[in-house]
């Protein structure tokens, strides 16, 4: 796993993914606009990407301030994630409080890996850096693929990276979910 964030100009990422070829890496992450996205995707060739939805130390409160809209935060993830899908990614980061929606409507050939992870005992430390956090056993009952924390693994049963299969419908957003579009 390389978890960079990759989020530069397109040429950029591209090059940074191909250097990651045949070096034993799994997943990288990369975050940014839908060229971004595209480069990363054309490079990937035995590396999968995953595309940063909405880091999971903000909340609703940093909606307006980061990002120029006012909208939810799972709205703006649901916007990311359906991007990301239609752009071949192989999957998303994304808090588990949002990832059922994204499985119930992105469906199981498409990774969900969940940061900000905790053991129900420190769920609620209030100097945690992250906000929308769930345990282990939420994040797999909403449908998480991983976890992406100090004990990086899998949360739920195999995947397939056959990106040329069936795949499920794709469902348009809510009103809401269009104001989340980046201007």
């Amino acid at each position: 796993m390389v978890d960079l964030k990759f989020f530069d100009v397109p040429e950029t990422v591209k090059l940074a993914v191909k250097q990651l070829r045949n070096r034993g890496v799994t997943f990288a992450t990369v975050h940014g606009n839908d060229p971004i996205l595209r480069a990363a995707v054309a490079e990937r060739h035995d590396v999968k990407i995953l595309a940063v939805t909405v880091l999971t130390s903000f909340g609703e409160e940093d909606m307006l301030e980061m990002f120029g809209v006012k909208c939810k935060v799972e709205d703006l993830v649901f916007v990311r994630a359906k991007r990301a899908f239609d752009l071949g990614c192989d999957g998303v980061i994304s808090s588990g409080l949002e990832s059922k929606r994204l499985r119930d409507n992105l469906g199981d050939n498409f990774l969900i890996v969940t940061p900000g992870i905790r053991p129900g005992a420190n769920i609620t430390i209030k100097q945690d850096d992250q906000r929308r956090i769930v345990t282990a056993g939420e994040a797999i009952a909403n449908g998480a693929d991983y976890r992406s924390d100090s004990q990086w693994g899998r949360l739920r049963g195999s995947w397939t990276s056959d990106k040329h299969g069936a795949r499920p419908d794709r469902h348009g957003g809510t009103t809401a979910e269009r104001n989340c579009e980046s201007p």
